[in-house]
């Protein structure tokens, strides 16, 4: 009788965890989302600070840049012209960069590379420009490091991370472009109310957008050097650990 009872009660207790794991399925999420190896991983670590520094930049000359072409006179139909400049370059830019790209001796991580410096070089000379004309020449490196950023990222994240990775290190890198599009513009915008005008707000991000291309470089020196059999194994070892925990709690 008392055994009875307390299988019973052992059969109660494991069906109300499994209804609990059902209805709070917190654990099996974080694992699906989150791989805790990438986070390891020097080269998703600085992908990750890239993908922050140029989100963090890009969407400033989007929104500011037509108030900054008032300074030489640009009406508001001159201005939304830059922004349907840029729209237009960026739509062929991105399909010159995949061509580019596909060549068999053009490496896409080094198109990416050339392509953000190039932008950020350009912003920062925004503050200097003394003609229309030159805000429209501007719109042309811009937009192509737009370009090449949306196109190539996921071609990046394949080449170094590996395919079966991509949509964690994918999704990840969307959330710290997300929070960085946050933060950009308002910054930008408190530049503006410090100094009176943009010219600082096109100097800082500028500076961040070539700095965002300059880290990407020794992207695939820093995966060579950790894909080593040692660091993998440490990173395989880390991500038991991880697993191990999850199915704890």
């Amino acid at each position: 009788m008392t055994g009875n009872l307390m299988t019973t009660s052992r059969t109660t207790t494991q069906t109300t965890s499994q209804k609990a794991r059902r209805r709070f399925p917190l654990h099996t999420i974080l694992r699906s989302m989150v791989d805790i190896s990438l986070l390891l991983d020097p080269t998703f670590v600085l992908i990750a600070i890239t993908a922050f520094l140029t989100l963090y930049c890009l969407f400033v000359p989007f929104i500011f840049l037509g108030k900054q072409a008032i300074k030489v006179g640009a009406t508001s139909n001159q201005q939304s012209y830059l922004l349907f400049l840029i729209g237009l370059v960026n739509i062929f830019g991105r399909i010159l960069c995949g061509l580019i790209s596909d060549l068999p001796k053009v490496d896409p991580l080094f198109v990416h590379n050339l392509g953000v410096i190039s932008g950020g070089i350009a912003t920062c000379i925004v503050p200097l420009l003394t003609q229309y004309w030159m805000y429209m020449v501007y719109t042309i490196p811009f937009a192509w490091s737009v370009a090449c950023f949306s196109s190539l990222r996921p071609i990046i994240c394949i080449e170094l991370l590996g395919l079966e990775k991509l949509s964690n290190a994918f999704g990840m890198m969307m959330l710290c472009m997300g929070i960085a599009v946050l933060i950009g513009p308002p910054l930008a915008a408190l530049f503006k109310d410090l100094s009176g005008n943009f010219d600082l707000s096109f100097y800082v991000m500028g500076a961040l957008l070539t700095l965002s291309g300059v880290l990407c470089i020794p992207l695939r020196r820093i995966k060579s050097r950790t894909s080593k059999p040692g660091s993998s194994k440490n990173a395989r070892q880390s991500e038991l650990q991880w697993t191990d925990g999850t199915k704890q709690f």
